[in-house]
C-alpha cells in the first residue's frame, strides 16, 4: 500500500544552515495508523550530499522531525513505512529558503493560551496540515533575522486573503480598479529583541480566528519592515473547513 503523506514543512535559518521543519499525521490512515512504523525525513542538494532524520514510533497522532542541511535547493522526501501492514506514506518535492532570508516561513500551530516564543517551544504544536479548522484558534509561528542585540522597531501587516476569485474580479484588480478581498488585516509596530541563545533572531506568534470565514481556500501574507530596509513578505496557503 502507497498512500500521500498529509504534512506541513517550514524552513527556517541557523547561521550557515537551515533547519527543516516537517510536521505529519496518520492518524486519519486507518490502515496504517496505530501501527509500529518508521519515519524518515530525507534533505539532499545532491547525490554525494544528504541528511537523514529518522526515528521509530507508534503513530497514535502528529510527529513532527526537524534536519538541519546546507541552505540552498533541496529536494524533501519525508515518508513513514509500516511493516506488519507493507505500507508506505510519502511526500516528496523540492524545498528552498526564502530568497531574502531575513523572514523565516510562517509555521502553522494549534492555537491556544500560551504562545511559543522560539521554534523549540513551537514545535510540538505544529499542525500536521495546512486544512485549518474554522472552529479553532490558528496559531502562526515565524522568525525575524538579522535584528541588533539591543532590538530594533519592526512594522508587521498580516492579511488573509481567498483564493480562486472570479476572472471579472481579478481582471479589474490587474487593471487597478479592485483590490484582493481581505477577509483578516492586522497591522502593529513594536521593538523586537533577539534572544541571547540565537543572536541577531527574534521568533514572533500570534493565534487567528477564524470563525467568520466561509470555507475555502486562503493565502495567509505576513510583510515585515524594519527600519532602512526594504520591506519582505512571507506567505502560506490554507484551506479552512468547518467541522
Amino acid at each position: 500500500m502507497f498512500d500521500y503523506l498529509a504534512h506541513q514543512v517550514a524552513v527556517f535559518r541557523r547561521d550557515d544552515s537551515c533547519l527543516v521543519v516537517a510536521a505529519y499525521d496518520l492518524s486519519q490512515h486507518p490502515l496504517l495508523s496505530h501501527q509500529p512504523a518508521r519515519a524518515a525525513l530525507v534533505l539532499t542538494g545532491s547525490p554525494q550530499d544528504f541528511t537523514v532524520k529518522s526515528h521509530e514510533l507508534r503513530l497514535d497522532g502528529s510527529d513532527v522531525l526537524a534536519a538541519a542541511a546546507p541552505c540552498g535547493h533541496l529536494l524533501l522526501s519525508l515518508e513513514v513505512v509500516v511493516p506488519e501492514r507493507r505500507g508506505v506514506a510519502r511526500a516528496r518535492y523540492a524545498v528552498s529558503p526564502h530568497e531574502h532570508g531575513a523572514v523565516s516561513d510562517l509555521l502553522l500551530l494549534e492555537g491556544g493560551d500560551s504562545l511559543p516564543t522560539d521554534l523549540v517551544a513551537a514545535l510540538p504544536h505544529a499542525l500536521a496540515t495546512t486544512r485549518v479548522r474554522a472552529d479553532r484558534p490558528l496559531g502562526l509561528y515565524w522568525e525575524v533575522q538579522g535584528l541588533s542585540s539591543t532590538g530594533e522597531d519592526v512594522t508587521t501587516v498580516l492579511t488573509v486573503t481567498r483564493r480562486g476569485t472570479g476572472w471579472l474580479r481579478r481582471a479589474m484588480q490587474t487593471i487597478g480598479l479592485a483590490t484582493p478581498r481581505r477577509e483578516v488585516s492586522l497591522e502593529w509596530a513594536e521593538v523586537l529583541v533577539p534572544r541571547a541563545d540565537n543572536p541577531g533572531v527574534a521568533g514572533r506568534a500570534l493565534a487567528l480566528d477564524l470563525s467568520s470565514i466561509s470555507p475555502g481556500p486562503y493565502r495567509i501574507a505576513v510583510t515585515v519592515t524594519t527600519r532602512g530596509r526594504a520591506a519582505i513578505m512571507v506567505q502560506r496557503d490554507i484551506e479552512v473547513v468547518r467541522p
